[in-house]
């Protein structure tokens, strides 16, 4: 669990616990009350991994596609994500971030493809402030069974925020 997360919930744990102890019964309930929903909205932001803020940049992980091959046959995962600029420059996605894929736990080489798709070359394309275009990342599976772990960063950041997101894989 992330340690800001589990830090919010603990505090929130203890800061209820404390209203319940100096209020009357009938507060005592609303209090407990409005612990569930804190623990819900906590477990709701750790669900939304897939999009958020990159630094001056918004990203959204969206879906994949299965099926495709590299030159030597061996199976390709196409990852599409909406990437927003926020900053005060014209930047491309691939200069802004840094994106990788795991499949049991190991990184996934880039593969040489006799064809991409247009989303593809949209990820080397500056975009203006204020602009949001969908990308698209391949990567070699090494299995056509195994699901696929998605990792992006902000590329120039000391900051550990990352967003993920898991595709389920099936032959």
């Amino acid at each position: 669990m992330n340690t800001r997360i589990f830090s919010a919930l603990t505090a929130v744990i203890v800061l209820v616990t404390c209203l319940t102890a100096c209020s009357d019964s009938k507060d005592t309930t609303l209090s407990i009350v409005s612990a569930a929903d804190a623990v819900t909205s906590v477990a709701e932001v750790q669900k939304r991994t897939d999009e958020g803020d990159l630094g001056d940049y918004y990203v959204k992980i969206l879906d994949c596609e299965t099926g495709l091959k590299d030159y030597d046959e061996n199976p390709v995962i196409g990852v599409k994500f909406s990437f927003t600029n926020n900053s005060e420059e014209a930047i491309a996605c691939d200069v802004a971030l840094y994106m990788l894929a795991y499949q049991n736990g190991i990184e996934l080489d880039i593969p040489i493809l006799d064809a991409a798709s247009d989303e593809y070359n949209n990820t080397s394309k500056n975009i203006k402030p204020g602009k949001t275009i969908t990308c698209e990342e391949y990567y070699v599976m090494t299995s056509d069974e195994a699901d696929v772990e998605i990792e992006v960063r902000e590329l120039a950041s000391f900051a550990d925020r990352k967003l993920e997101k898991t595709f389920i894989i099936h032959n």
